[in-house]
């Protein structure tokens, strides 16, 4: 990598760079270890897949599941795809035919895969 990068939090030079959200601020992964909501620098609050899946499954807060298993989750019906496709903000992914998972567990998820993108809605339909 050309450029030092500081992490935001600590002020200090990230060796590794790590990124919990899908914007493109990254931390030390200890500076956001216990920040679970958004982005503190751009309150983004869509999370990356990798992300996700690097949390540890006992951690209390950790309360998302795998891709596998989400895959394994209800589909939200071929009808109301599009009231979520058309939430989506990365509109790329649909100009691109990213795969998008639309589950509904107990609200709705909707996951571009290609992109490692995940995001949680309020049912719309």
């Amino acid at each position: 990598m050309c450029e030092s990068i500081n992490c935001p939090i600590c002020f200090e030079h990230i060796e590794q760079l790590y990124r919990k959200w899908s914007c493109n601020h990254y931390f030390h992964e200890s500076c956001v270890a216990t920040w679970h909501y958004s982005c503190p620098l751009c309150r983004t609050s869509t999370r990356t897949i990798n992300e996700i899946q690097s949390t540890r499954p006992d951690d209390p807060t950790n309360n998302i599941m795998d891709i596998m298993e989400i895959r394994q989750l209800h589909n939200v019906s071929h009808a109301s795809r599009h009231l979520y496709l058309n939430a989506w903000t990365k509109r790329s992914c649909i100009e691109e035919n990213h795969e998008m998972l639309i589950k509904e567990p107990y609200g709705t998820i909707v996951i571009c895969v290609n992109c490692n993108l995940i995001k949680a809605f309020n049912r719309l339909h």
